[in-house]
């Protein structure tokens, strides 16, 4: 895996971070934060790309939000293709 896509509700998100499991530890692959820029409130999709990894897990860990965070799509990819 070395790209996820995520869809979150309105923009409420203000801090993130994808995590990977080694199979003993959750990883930091990538650290984030708005998904706009700020006063941009239409953009509710980020697609962050990292570091090839081989795992069974991903999670996102949402750091701070404005309010209630609401995702409703999460896609992992390798090399550009979406993981079956």
């Amino acid at each position: 895996v070395d790209t996820v896509s995520l869809r979150q509700f309105e923009n409420r998100i203000t801090g993130f971070m994808i995590q990977t499991w080694d199979g003993a530890n959750w990883t930091d692959v990538c650290r984030g934060l708005r998904f706009a820029s700020k006063g941009q409130m239409d953009d509710t999709s980020k697609t962050v790309d990292f570091e090839p990894v081989t795992t069974k897990r991903i999670r996102l860990l949402i750091t701070s939000a404005s309010q209630a965070p609401s995702i409703y799509e999460l896609e992992a990819y390798s090399g550009g293709k979406k993981e079956k």
